[in-house]
């Protein structure tokens, strides 16, 4: 895949987590498939921001891309008990508009 494609990929996947985070709180914490929803797109961000990474060449410090494959790979090796829900919804109503304006800020560099 092409680094336009990947990125096209990140976008649309932080677009699906939005959309599920518009159901609000309450459905995240009754619906098991919401929650295992939710975690999986993130860990899909994260591959998609890691391809990106490495197919355009940056370097992998501090940076959108390194952030989004941390939390992907909390995410994947954690225990499903192990999981903090108050963290994971956080990051899906906060952390997806952060990530979208260090995605802009990250293309103007």
């Amino acid at each position: 895949m092409t680094p336009d494609e990947l990125l096209g990929g990140l976008l649309r996947t932080l677009d699906e987590l939005a959309d599920l985070a518009a159901h609000g709180r309450q459905r995240y914490d009754a619906d098991v498939l919401v929650r295992l929803t939710i975690q999986r797109l993130w860990i899909t961000a994260g591959n998609y921001a890691e391809n990106y990474r490495v197919s355009a060449g940056l370097e992998s410090g501090k940076s959108p891309w390194s952030d989004l494959y941390g939390y992907r790979s909390v995410l994947a090796h954690m225990l499903p008990e192990e999981i903090n829900d108050d963290r994971v919804w956080f990051e899906t109503v906060e952390g997806v508009r952060r990530v979208r304006a260090e995605i802009r800020d990250a293309g103007r560099s």
